[in-house]
Order: structure tokens, then sequence, then C-alpha cells
């Protein structure tokens, strides 16, 4: 099974014009040019002192986005959990899907 994928970038970059919407855009572009798979999504969240924003890649989306999510400093990681994170490019369903309830 592929990895999930995390992209840490300081979250004054979180804006409109910043490098979190540049990243979604891009990748909102391969999953739509690749008639992306129901398990491929891009979720989103911010840590509590603000300080960074993290991207979090499903292992689907990383099939289509590799090379994107390596420009932007994407590590492996955990799949985040359901209500940690919220759904920024993928079908409505992507949380239900690919998300865990916490323990």
């Amino acid at each position: 099974m592929e990895s999930w994928y995390k992209v840490t970038l300081p979250f004054t970059e979180a804006g409109v014009n910043g490098k979190v919407k540049s990243l979604q855009e891009a990748f909102r572009f391969l999953f739509t040019a690749n008639v992306a798979s129901k398990n491929a999504a891009m979720f989103g969240n911010r840590n509590e002192d603000l300080k960074n924003y993290f991207c979090y890649f499903s292992p689907d989306a990383v099939q289509i986005a590799r090379i994107v999510i390596q420009t932007y400093g994407g590590v492996k990681c955990s799949a985040p959990m359901r209500g940690s994170v919220h759904l920024l490019v993928g079908h409505a369903d992507a949380g239900d899907t690919l998300l865990s309830v916490k323990k």
C-alpha cells in the first residue's frame, strides 16, 4: 500500500495568494486532468499556534501528483484522523471514505 504524504508550509503562506493556494490549484489541475479516482484527495489543517499549515495527500493523490508534492517538500506520514482536517480537493465523500475515526 502506498503512503500518505504531508506538506508543511508556514501559516503566513495560507492566504489567497500564498503557497498553500498554489499547491491546491496545482493538485486540482492534476486531479481534474487525470479524472481522479474517488480515493485521490487533498486535505488541510493548521496547527493551533497558527505557525504552520499542513496539506495531506492520500495514496491515490500521490500517484497523480508525486512531483508536485515533492516540489513542495512533501514527506511520508500517517493518514490524518477524520475531523482533524478538511477537504481541499477531492470527491465530496472523500473524508468518509479515506479517513479513520479517532479512537
